[in-house]
Formats: structure tokens, C-alpha cells, sequence
């Protein structure tokens, strides 16, 4: 049997724009928790499995998350770069349907700070 390759869990809190996460979270946290955990795992380009939400929060959309990377070059502050200030499509769509409300602008991740 072949050994896993090494492997690192980089662990954050990120925030998410929005104005009516309250709602979205206590109508379905867990669409928004699969929303936010596709789109992270598709802008780090790791398989979904490898990213857990580990908490969500309103006021905007506190998000504590870890991934789990064989790239052990791969640093908070990449993760951080890598998920900033990009739209989030899915995740838009989830609080827009949860929320039934229509974003005001895009939703992005804001801040990212590490744990």
C-alpha cells in the first residue's frame, strides 16, 4: 500500500460581504455551509472534501474554515490571497435564495485572518 503523501491543515476565519447573512444562516446554514465550501475548494484548487467550515457566524458571514493541502509550500497568507476579493458565485446564489433577497453587490471574501 502506497503511503499517503505529507500533508498540511491551514486553519482561518474568513469574512463575507453581505447584508442579510442572519436570515440565510438561520433559514439553511447548511446550503450556505456547502456553498462556501465548493467555492473555496474551487478557488484553491483542492478537492472539496479537503476544506471543512468549521463555524459560520452572522455579521456579514464569519466563516471559520480549515484546508488541507499536500502543497506544503502553501502559507495563510496564499490561502488569504487566493480567496479575497474575488466574486463568490455560488456562494451569492445560496445567500440570494436563502435570503430572498438580491445581493446589493457582489459578495466577496472581504478579511481573511488566521487561527
Amino acid at each position: 500500500m502506497t503511503p499517503a503523501p505529507p500533508s498540511q491543515t491551514l486553519t482561518q476565519v474568513a469574512a463575507i460581504t453581505g447584508d442579510v447573512w442572519a436570515l440565510a444562516v438561520a433559514t439553511n446554514a447548511a446550503v450556505i455551509a456547502d456553498a462556501v465550501r465548493s467555492q473555496f475548494a474551487s478557488l484553491l484548487s483542492v478537492p472539496e472534501e479537503w476544506v471543512t467550515i468549521l463555524s459560520l457566524q452572522a455579521g456579514s458571514l464569519i466563516v471559520e474554515f480549515s484546508v488541507t493541502t499536500t502543497d506544503l509550500s502553501l502559507t495563510q497568507d496564499d490561502v488569504a490571497s487566493m480567496i479575497a476579493l474575488v466574486p463568490l458565485p455560488l456562494v451569492q446564489n445560496a445567500y440570494e435564495a436563502l435570503s430572498g433577497s438580491p445581493a446589493s453587490s457582489s459578495l466577496y471574501v472581504g478579511t481573511v485572518t488566521n487561527v
